[in-house]
């Protein structure tokens, strides 16, 4: 798996900003500063992930460098990450024009709420059930080391 680090990705630019070494990334983790992981190519990365005060943001990029999938991770007790937000997104032929997407906030005590609204409506269509969000669970990753962050199937 190829990992290197930025300062951030430039989502409108879609590409990396302020390359960073793996030793400056490393300072900044051990510091707590924000940073941005880039798993795959740089310049056709897989998905790259937002670190910092205590979240981890997953961003998957399909072959136009789109975010198609997010998972925001927050950082709970004991050195483990909770996924608390999923985004679903799918877009209009080769544009960046989202035309359906779905949103999942998800709770510790399995509570979902679901956001089925279209970006065009101006009419909210919110759900909420009860899921098992075992899934949901993982243990913070070491530096570098993100295989079980970029899991797709929760």
């Amino acid at each position: 798996m190829d990992v290197s680090f930025c300062d951030k990705w430039f989502r409108y630019q879609k590409k990396i900003i302020g390359p960073l070494s793996w030793k400056k990334a490393k300072k900044m983790d051990e510091k707590g500063k924000s940073y941005t992981v880039i798993i795959g190519n740089q310049m056709h990365p897989y998905c790259f992930i937002e670190v910092g005060l205590g979240c981890y943001g997953v961003r998957f990029l399909d072959e136009m460098k789109r975010e198609y999938l997010s998972y925001t991770f927050e950082e709970q007790e004991d050195g483990m990450l909770f996924l608390i937000e999923a985004i679903y997104r799918k877009f209009d032929g080769e544009s960046d024009t989202v035309t359906n997407g779905e949103v999942y906030w998800f709770s510790t005590d399995g509570t979902v709420k679901i956001d089925k609204s279209k970006p065009t409506s101006e009419k909210a269509v919110i759900l909420e059930k009860k899921a098992d969000v075992s899934k949901n669970w993982e243990k913070k990753p070491e530096f570098g080391k993100y295989e079980n962050l970029i899991k797709k199937d929760r």
